[in-house]
């Protein structure tokens, strides 16, 4: 695991059936005391669909919880402490089997999928591949329509626009894209 730079955690569980309401409690408790965590970046709920009663469509259901640390130093004392253990504990006889984790950091994140929890990330050769393509075009195309409308700033400040303008387009929109598009090949 990287050192340094922001780490995500994915851990899906197939809770019990009837335990879903229990489990709700638990996640609610378990994000309270996470937070107080150093690091603790925020964590993210996938539930599983539900039908008109609240009730999960496919049983057991599935939950995956998605929380990010700041570093892999902060998760690890996350992980080992005995506030999380003792959440842990509570966990017996509302999940089926044991979690399925998956820790992400630095730029394998644009190659995870949501639908697909717990997928081991590709190898670093296709993720560089695949960023080159997605960045090269957005890169000349940014510098070609940003930057002449930006000519009355210091130079510095046009790279940091255009970067950052660049970075919000590749994590929201390009490489969840692409991730799709090329998941057989990213993925084989």
């Amino acid at each position: 695991m990287q050192e340094n730079g922001p780490v995500t955690v994915t851990v899906a569980r197939r809770i019990k059936p009837g335990m879903e309401a229990a489990y709700e409690e638990w996640i609610h408790g378990v994000i309270e005391i996470a937070a107080q965590f150093p690091g603790h970046q925020g964590m993210q709920i996938l539930r599983p669909p539900m039908d008109a009663n609240g009730k999960p469509l496919r049983q057991p259901a599935e939950y995956v919880l998605i929380f990010k640390f700041d570093t892999a130093e902060h998760l690890q004392a996350w992980e080992f402490s005995p506030e999380r253990l003792l959440w842990i504990e509570k966990l017996r006889g509302m999940v089926e089997d044991d979690s399925k984790w998956h820790v992400t950091t630095g730029l394998e994140y644009w190659f995870t999928l949501p639908h697909v929890p717990g997928m081991p990330t590709p190898p670093r050769y296709k993720m560089a591949m695949v960023s080159w393509l997605a960045i090269t075009p957005m890169s000349y195309l940014a510098g070609q329509w940003i930057a002449p409308h930006l000519k009355f700033l210091p130079p510095f400040v046009v790279t940091m626009v255009i970067t950052g303008v660049l970075i919000v387009l590749m994590t929201y929109v390009v490489m969840p894209r692409l991730t799709r598009l090329l998941a057989r090949w990213l993925f084989r």
